[in-house]
């Protein structure tokens, strides 16, 4: 083994707080309604997500994709399983980097798991990407105005529920596995609004645009990750909450931290801002239940602002990715993996010279 494994075991010193057991709300909450607060006044004005992609093959993705949803994505549930496993194994193939890597991905991170099972992960991930796509518009118009028990399992620490029940502003950090658009109206119902997502727009304008009003639908708002820096602090200054998706590729200056016993390119700005807030740190995940308008919501667990201000850039890189392990072991089937995660970063940290911070070689 490299010595990126060898460090894999040391995840989890980042911090001696420990996570408490989850319990469920209680059944009062999970009562109240899926419905956005009209009166809630959000401390940021609307900024649309824009991309530069606004000419004749962005508008003919776009509307393609909007076909396949209005047809596809009608179909019950057993039908587009089917659909989304044929289209599976014909996209797959097709597409070798983004099967190859996410072989390579899940290889990394199961790798007790059989030939079979990775390459079974690879095909779900797949489906469930396409999954997604074809249900994006329904899936919030299901849940919308129903009693947040019927859609929602919810499963919180006590530390998220007593921030619940006061209200305060939190930020929430999620990955790319179950449903995480769902994620922002659950919160804002649990008592975390108004609420805010940092996103980054996809290559296509006419997309982003529509996505943007999709989300917004739910009682949310989207903040530019070009902003985030300056638009958070203002939202949690007016009472607001934001949710930050973080297990993707950093592509500009990144940190390093173990992820799955390898080096990964983490956000330094995001580990630098989670840091210097001053607010908790609150963990969640949301995740497709079995029949189409279900879920399971898991919150928690959270860290304190001075328990974060100890921690440098990577060890708030490496604390969220050992959370980011538990969120995606939950339910691999469910998880991205076809992100170029390791894309251009090496395998071992002796590779990385000094940028390997304190996983390096000798380090402690």
């Amino acid at each position: 083994m490299g010595n990126g494994d060898s460090k894999r075991g040391q995840q989890g010193t980042a911090t001696s707080e420990q996570a408490s057991a989850f319990e469920t709300v209680p059944a009062e909450w999970l009562r109240r309604p899926l419905t956005p607060d009209p009166h809630v006044v959000y401390p940021v004005e609307r900024v649309e997500v824009r991309d530069s992609h606004r000419g004749p093959l962005a508008w003919g993705g776009y509307l393609a994709l909007r076909l396949a949803q209005a047809t596809l994505g009608r179909l019950p549930r057993g039908a587009r399983r089917f659909l989304g496993q044929a289209l599976a194994r014909v996209v797959g193939p097709l597409d070798r980097r983004h099967t190859r890597a996410a072989l390579d991905f899940v290889q990394s991170a199961l790798p007790d798991a059989s030939p079979a099972e990775q390459r079974s992960l690879v095909r779900a991930s797949w489906v469930h990407l396409l999954e997604l796509s074809l249900r994006a518009p329904y899936a919030s118009a299901q849940i919308l105005d129903r009693p947040l028990g019927d859609c929602f399992e919810v499963h919180a620490t006590p530390e998220a529920r007593a921030l619940a029940a006061a209200g305060t502003p939190v930020i929430f950090v999620t990955a790319h596995v179950g449903h995480w658009e769902l994620a922002g109206i659950a919160l804002a119902t649990l008592g975390f609004a108004p609420m805010y997502a940092v996103g980054k727009a996809p290559r296509n304008d006419p997309l982003s645009r529509f996505m943007q009003r999709s989300r917004e639908r739910q009682g949310g708002r989207m903040l530019p990750r070009k902003d985030a820096m300056k638009s958070v602090p203002t939202v949690l200054r007016g009472g607001g909450s934001v949710l930050f998706l973080l297990d993707h590729r950093a592509r500009t200056k990144p940190v390093y931290a173990p992820f799955f016993g390898r080096p990964a390119a983490c956000e330094r700005s995001a580990s630098v801002l989670l840091r210097r807030l001053g607010v908790p740190l609150v963990f969640c995940a949301c995740y497709q239940g079995e029949e189409d308008g279900k879920y399971a919501l898991y919150v928690g667990p959270v860290y304190a602002p001075e328990t974060l201000a100890r921690l440098d850039p990577a060890r708030m890189a490496q604390l969220v990715n050992q959370h980011f392990e538990t969120m995606i072991l939950r339910h691999p089937e469910q998880y991205f993996w076809l992100h170029d995660r390791f894309r251009e970063t090496p395998r071992q940290w002796s590779e990385l010279a000094a940028e390997a911070g304190p996983f390096g070689a000798g380090a402690d």
